[in-house]
């Protein structure tokens, strides 16, 4: 039989009380949308916290959290956005 890990048997050393206890920490009402982000953000493997955590983890770890954007980067056109010759005649 597996060892309980020593910070489980300090709830409780009766096996049906212990159950009883961990079950009342968890008993808490939690709103479907803060759940739904929760399930969400660690589907992705991204922290859960608010614009400030997030930042200080980025920070922390040099990393960009969030979702890129999707595909290859499009390609630059030469001349693109130069608009210091024009090769329209009006007239």
């Amino acid at each position: 039989m597996p060892r309980k890990p020593r910070l489980y048997l300090p709830v409780h050393r009766n096996p049906a009380k212990r159950r009883e206890a961990y079950r009342a920490l968890f008993g808490v009402h939690m709103d479907p949308e803060e759940q739904s982000r929760i399930h969400r953000l660690t589907e992705m493997g991204m922290p859960v916290g608010n614009g400030r955590f997030q930042a200080r983890i980025e920070e922390l770890t040099g990393l960009r959290l969030g979702q890129a954007k999707r595909g290859r980067p499009r390609k630059q056109t030469a001349g693109a956005g130069d608009t210091s010759e024009s090769t329209t005649s009006t007239g």
